[in-house]
């Protein structure tokens, strides 16, 4: 989906789309750098997992891939540098021109998709939103620490959403299909909004909260 943004945003031949396009670009580019980065490690885990004590070992190939993986989320950026331009630039960018983009182009693709997958993805968008523009106006009141505190999980939170709209997109362009593959894209999404996007709120509690004993610890409290 970023990359199809990326080429209408540089090709397009109306310059209004490709504005839109790269203002959804814009928001996107944390989620694709850090989201397969960190939950791809997470993966090849639970892969070398399944093979017990003999995963762990070189005669299978999972070991490899799960130390090679573990690049990906330092050499992005790493995930916590995302987490910060994200929420402390990108969305509140233009007066959070690309989390309005966004918002028209998840929209728009909710109105194809089965109803029960599209309330989970619209409650975790308006969700987001919400949050978004609390943690905004803290920013603009000189609370950064109060901002960007929980950033990280500000960046878990929205690709949880995001990864929740590609779930509804696949969902909807099965819908008139009834063959095994298609029923397993159906699945998935449900999967995905019974279990991951109901995270979203208590994301959002936890970076609303402010909580800041981490940021607080001395150098002298870690012994």
């Amino acid at each position: 989906a970023a990359a199809r943004y990326a080429d209408l945003a540089a090709h397009h031949p109306d310059e209004d789309t490709r504005q839109r396009a790269a203002a959804v670009l814009d928001v996107l580019t944390p989620v694709a750098k850090s989201f397969p980065a960190e939950h791809g490690y997470e993966s090849n885990a639970l892969a070398l997992q399944i093979h017990g004590g003999y995963g762990y070992s070189s005669e299978y190939p999972v070991e490899a891939w799960l130390r090679d993986q573990k690049l990906n989320s330092i050499h992005e950026g790493t995930t916590g540098i995302q987490g910060l331009d994200l929420l402390g630039r990108r969305v509140v960018a233009g007066q959070g021109a690309g989390l309005r983009a966004l918002h028209a182009e998840i929209e728009a693709d909710l109105a194809r998709a089965p109803e029960d997958i599209a309330a989970a993805v619209r409650a975790a968008l308006a969700r987001t939103e919400a949050l978004t523009m609390t943690l905004a106006q803290r920013g603009l009141a000189g609370d950064l620490a109060g901002m960007l505190g929980h950033s990280a999980d500000y960046l878990e939170l929205f690709s949880v959403l995001v990864v929740g709209w590609m779930h509804a997109k696949l969902a909807a362009a099965v819908e008139a299909r009834e063959d095994a593959f298609a029923d397993g894209l159906r699945r998935g999404a449900r999967y995905w909004a019974a279990t991951e996007l109901t995270r979203v709120e208590a994301l959002a509690a936890r970076c609303e909260s402010a909580e800041d004993s981490y940021l607080t610890m001395t150098d002298e409290a870690f012994g």
